[in-house]
C-alpha cells in the first residue's frame, strides 16, 4: 500500500451506494418477488368485513348509587366476555338470523371490556358488510336480553325465598294472637305471646323491606350506546396497501441478501477492493482482447504506466538507472491470464520501445499455444544476436521483424518451474543484458515464488486484475508475496471483455490435431537450437 493511501471506511455511505449498484439485480429480483407475493395474496384471500357495537352494562346491586366503590369495580370483566361468547347468546342470535350457525358467529366473534369503564365492545367478522353489521347488532341485543333475564331471573328467586319466609311469619303472628285471645288478661301466657308476636312483626318488616329492596333492582342488562350499523364495517386491507407491504418486505429482504451476497463474493469490484489489498490505484482499464500495436487511448494508458513507474522511483529518491525492469503479476485467473497476459505485457513494452528505443519482454511460465500466437501478432523470429543456447538452459530469445526495437525472452516452462524461475532471476541480476526497458510478464505457472522473484530484482510491480473475476484472496496474496520482498507495488492494471478465441489452443484442449507446430513459434528452447531457420521461415509465412 502507498505511503499516505487512505484505508476505505467499510461502513461509509458510498460502500453501501456501491455494493447497491453491484447489486441492483438483486434487489430488484426481492422486490419484484414481494410485490407479486403481495398481489397474489391480495388476489386469492377471502374478502372479510368487521363490525363493531358498543354496549354499556348496568351494574346489577342492591345499592347501584353507592359511591363507595367505582361502578366499573362491580362488573367481573372475564365474566362478561365469556357471557358474550356463550351458547345461549350465541344460538339465539343465529336462530335470529336465520343464515348463519353458532359456529361461525363465535369463531367471528370478539369482546372486551375497557378498564376503568362498563362499555363492552364486541365485533364481529363475517363475509360481507351487510353480514357483519347484521351479526353484531344482533349479538348484542341478544347479549343484553340475556343478561337481562339473568339478572331478573336472580332477582326473582331471592324475593320468592323472601316471600316464603313472610308468609311462614305471618302464620306465626296470627298463632300468637290466638294464643293471647285465649290466655287470661294479665297472665304470664297472654305477656310471653304478646312479646313473641312482637318479634315476628319486627321481621316481617325486615323481610319487607329486603323484599322491597330487591324488587327496586334494575334488571335490565344494558344499553346499546352505538349500534353497528351507526359505525359501518371495515373491510380488511385494500389490495394496493397489500401489494405496497410486499414490495417494501422485497426490498427490506433485497437489501439484506444484497449486502450478505457482496460480503461473501470475494471477487474485486472496485477500487476500493483494490485499496484494501494494497495494489492500488487503479492505473488504467484495457481491454483484454488488446491488440497490437496498441493505438489512441489504449496507448496513452501504456504510457501512463511508464511515466507513473518514473514518477514513483523519482518520490522514493532511487538513483537514475539506465534499466527499468517493471515486472507484470496476474491476479485475473489462470484461463484469463493464459488469453491476455502476454499480449499485454507485449503492448507495455513495444509502449516502452515507442518511448526509449530498446524494449526487452521477458515471459515466464507462459504455455506454448499462447508463444504460438504472441508469435503470429509480433512477427517473432530467433535473435541472430543471440546464440541458439543450451537446450537445457532452456531459454529461447526472439527478435520482431515488425518492430525492430523489440526483443522477446522465452523461459519455456517445459524445462520445470525451479529451474525457469532460477535462470529467471539470473538473467533479471545482470543489467548489463537488459535494454532499457524490460517488462517481465509472468504466466499462471509462475506461482509465490516466481512472484518474490520478480518483485525482488525489479523496480517495481504491476498487477493486472479483472473486474468481477478476481478473487481479493489471490490478489492480496500476490501483493504480500511483494511486500515479503520489500517490493513495491506500482498499481494495477484493470481488463474487461472476452479474449480472442485461440484456435490452436481450443482444438488441441478438444483433441484434435493443430496445424503444423514448425509453422508458429518453437515449442522449447531444444527446438529452437535445432530449428532456428526453419522456424524464422515459418514465422514469416504466418505473419
Amino acid at each position: 500500500m502507498h505511503a499516505g493511501q487512505a484505508v476505505p471506511d467499510p461502513w461509509g455511505l458510498g460502500r453501501y451506494a456501491r455494493v447497491l449498484r453491484r447489486r441492483w439485480v438483486v434487489l430488484l429480483v426481492c422486490a419484484a418477488l414481494g410485490a407479486g407475493l403481495g398481489a397474489a395474496y391480495a388476489a386469492l384471500r377471502p374478502s372479510t368485513a368487521t363490525a363493531a357495537a358498543m354496549v354499556n352494562l348496568n351494574v346489577i346491586s342492591q345499592d347501584p348509587f353507592d359511591l363507595q366503590r367505582e361502578p366499573s369495580g362491580l362488573i367481573d370483566a372475564q365474566t362478561e366476555v365469556q357471557t358474550v361468547r356463550s351458547s345461549e347468546v350465541v344460538s339465539r342470535a343465529a336462530e335470529k338470523l336465520g343464515d348463519t350457525t353458532p359456529g361461525e358467529l363465535r369463531s367471528g366473534l370478539r369482546a372486551e371490556v375497557y378498564p376503568d369503564a362498563t362499555v363492552l365492545r364486541l365485533t364481529y367478522t363475517a363475509g360481507s358488510v351487510q353480514e357483519a353489521v347484521a351479526g353484531a347488532d344482533r349479538i348484542a341485543v341478544e347479549f343484553l336480553a340475556y343478561r337481562g333475564n339473568l339478572a331478573r331471573q336472580r332477582v326473582a328467586n331471592a324475593v320468592e325465598q323472601l316471600s316464603r319466609r313472610r308468609d311462614l311469619l305471618r302464620d306465626d303472628v296470627l298463632a300468637a294472637t290466638r294464643e293471647i285471645a285465649e290466655a287470661p288478661p294479665g297472665s304470664r301466657a297472654a305477656g310471653a305471646a304478646a312479646q313473641e308476636r312482637d318479634i315476628l312483626n319486627t321481621e316481617i318488616e325486615e323481610l319487607l323491606l329486603r323484599i322491597g329492596a330487591l324488587s327496586a333492582i334494575e334488571t335490565t342488562g344494558g344499553t346499546v350506546i352505538t349500534t353497528a350499523s351507526d359505525i359501518g364495517a371495515t373491510t380488511g386491507q385494500s389490495p394496493s396497501v397489500i401489494v405496497g407491504g410486499g414490495l417494501l418486505a422485497g426490498l427490506l429482504l433485497g437489501l439484506v441478501l444484497a449486502f450478505a451476497r457482496d460480503a461473501l463474493d470475494g471477487r474485486v469490484r472496485d477500487e476500493e477492493d483494490l485499496v484494501a489489498a494494497g495494489s492500488a490505484p487503479l492505473l488504467a482499464t484495457l481491454p483484454q482482447d488488446l491488440h497490437l500495436p496498441a493505438r489512441g487511448a489504449e496507448q496513452d494508458a501504456l504510457l501512463r504506466v511508464w511515466q507513473f513507474l518514473g514518477a514513483a522511483l523519482a518520490a522514493r529518491a532511487t538513483p537514475a538507472e539506465e534499466h527499468r525492469v517493471l515486472a507484470v503479476l496476474d491476479a485475473t485467473g489462470r484461463d484469463d491470464a493464459e488469453a491476455g497476459l502476454p499480449t499485454l505485457g507485449a503492448a507495455l513494452t513495444l509502449a516502452a520501445a515507442g518511448q526509449d528505443g530498446g524494449a526487452e519482454l521477458v515471459l515466464v511460465g507462459v504455455p506454448q499455444h499462447r508463444m504460438r500466437t504472441l508469435a503470429t501478432e509480433l512477427h517473432l523470429e530467433p535473435d541472430p544476436a543471440v546464440p541458439a543456447g543450451d537446450p537445457a538452459a532452456g531459454t529461447v530469445s526472439y527478435r520482431s521483424t515488425r518492430h525492430p526495437q523489440l526483443r522477446v525472452r522465452w523461459l519455456d516452462p517445459h524445462g520445470g518451474e525451479a529451474g525457469a524461475l532460477s535462470r529467471f532471476g539470473d538473467a533479471l541480476t545482470q543489467r548489463e543484458a537488459l535494454a532499457a526497458r524490460t517488462v517481465v510478464c509472468l504466466g499462471p505457472a509462475a506461482g509465490s515464488a516466481g512472484r518474490m522473484v520478480a518483485a525482488r530484482v525489479a523496480d517495481a510491480v504491476l498487477v493486472v486484475t479483472r473486474t468481477g473475476r478476481t478473487r481479493r484472496a489471490d490478489l492480496a496474496a500476490a501483493v504480500a508475496d511483494v511486500v515479503a520482498v520489500e517490493g513495491q507495488v506500482l498499481g494495477t492494471l484493470d481488463v474487461h471483455g472476452r479474449p480472442r478465441p485461440d484456435r490452436e489452443h481450443a482444438r488441441g484442449r478438444r483433441g484434435a490435431p493443430t496445424d503444423d507446430e514448425s509453422s508458429a513459434a518453437p515449442a522449447s528452447p531444444v527446438d529452437a537450437a535445432g530449428d532456428a531457420g526453419a522456424t524464422g521461415d515459418a514465422v514469416r509465412t504466418r505473419a
